[in-house]
């Protein structure tokens, strides 16, 4: 009986968790048009990571035609990679890319939401994933998804130490004084992550001088009576 209990819990703290998605540093400068995101190889490193992008206004809003481009990889020198949207509210139009392959979407009507998610999943696996998704009213609603593909010399980023991004939409300026706000989640985002959102430290706690002088003060001795 003993035996079969013992078992039930092992069983039970073998099955994985669902952990939520955390907000990590959300950091950026502003460098011409672009975001340069400060804490990439941070909110990357699982290979699930998010942006969400609160534009201020209603997408269908924003002018004749948005673009977006999220550029991230190894830095200068090293592999890149690119997921990219554009949007015409005009047609309910929108052509998606991930690394170059693009395909087209024909919506039922405007996307009337201000908020966007841009969602990587298991970026360092075999097929990583990239998908748009809108925030309204509580719910998150998927527009696409896609494979991210490999560039022309069949590479993908083995690390991301950099990323970028790049609005441009007519009735949204991208510049530091306007509504734009970018958001980097750590993580597979969820509806209730955005709407109780949690956050991960910014930086490890660095323990206090004193505590560090007490620490090393033990640790000498105890090699004292050791030596004794």
């Amino acid at each position: 009986m003993k035996r079969s209990l013992l078992f039930t819990l092992l069983t039970a703290c073998s099955v994985p968790l669902a952990t939520a998605a955390s907000i990590s540093n959300d950091d950026y400068a502003y460098t011409g048009d672009r975001l340069e995101l400060s804490d990439a190889d941070i909110f990357s490193d699982s290979g699930d990571f998010a942006i969400s992008i609160d534009l201020g206004s209603a997408l269908a809003d924003a002018g004749d035609m948005v673009d977006f481009q999220f550029g991230f990889g190894e830095g200068e020198g090293g592999v890149g990679c690119s997921v990219s949207f554009a949007y015409a509210p005009a047609y309910n139009l929108m052509t998606y890319s991930g690394n170059g392959s693009t395909s087209t979407l024909w919506l039922d009507g405007p996307i009337t939401a201000d908020t966007l998610l841009l969602q990587i999943s298991g970026f360092y696996g075999d097929t990583p994933l990239a998908s748009l998704s809108y925030y309204e009213n509580d719910t998150l609603v998927e527009l696409w998804a896609t494979t991210i593909a490999p560039n022309k010399d069949g590479k993908l980023p083995e690390a991301v130490t950099t990323a970028n991004i790049s609005i441009s939409a007519p009735n949204i300026p991208m510049s530091e004084d306007n509504g734009i706000t970018i958001t980097t989640w750590q993580g597979e985002v969820s509806e209730s992550d955005i709407k109780e959102p949690t956050y991960l430290p910014a930086a490890p706690a660095v323990p206090e001088p004193t505590t560090a002088v007490l620490s090393l003060l033990a640790l000498t001795g105890l090699a004292a009576r050791r030596r004794r």
